[in-house]
């Protein structure tokens, strides 16, 4: 019995895995936003060339084309999601941190209802931007493989890092820092 537990716990999440990573490609979707539609999953393109608008949970437009001349990360996570609670305050204060600069987040959360996104919102005190990606497409748009997943771009629209899993503070000031013109002391990043 035993033997049989194991095997449902891990074959059913991994069917309906493949289940929506099927629904997403196969989906005949005229209002489908896509980055590009000509990569695969885990790929991302070189620079983000669509025009993406979206609305946040909070009602507010977000548009990444008007990000130009920002560096933007983009994460995608779910309140369901183990790894993505754990990373949580590590986002929420790397966006204090930087929101005063020319850096935007935009969290994007796939498969999750409203009032639980809401309340993680409220629970991590969470100021960026949240969309609701509700049927995944916009994390297939952009070939997420897992969450949470980060996607880095530069000022320029040119996507430079793809961060899956949890990161630590340390590693997001520091990749942030590397492609900002502004330097922060980044001495302290770890005191964030």
């Amino acid at each position: 019995m035993n033997r049989l537990k194991a095997f449902m716990i891990i074959f059913i999440p991994s069917l309906i895995l493949v289940g929506i990573v099927t629904f997403g490609f196969f989906k005949d979707d005229k209002k489908s936003i896509g980055v590009n539609n000509n990569f695969s999953i885990g790929e991302i393109p070189k620079y983000f060339d669509g025009e993406l608008i979206m609305e946040s949970t909070s009602g507010d437009e977000v548009n990444l084309q008007k990000l130009n001349g920002k560096i933007v990360l983009i994460d995608f996570w779910s309140s369901w999601c183990a790894p993505c609670i754990a990373e949580a305050e590590t986002l929420a204060s790397t966006y204090d941190r930087w929101s005063e600069y020319d850096v935007e987040f935009v969290g994007i959360a796939i498969w999750d209802t409203l009032p639980e996104v809401k309340n993680f919102i409220k629970k991590y005190n969470i100021k960026y931007p949240i969309v609701l990606d509700d049927y995944g497409q916009i994390a297939v748009d952009f070939g997420v493989a897992a969450i949470p997943e980060k996607i880095l771009i530069d000022k320029n629209g040119k996507i430079v890092k793809k961060l899956l899993g949890p990161s630590s503070s340390k590693e997001l000031n520091n990749l942030i820092a590397e492609i900002s013109e502004n330097s922060l002391d980044l001495y302290n990043i770890d005191s964030y």
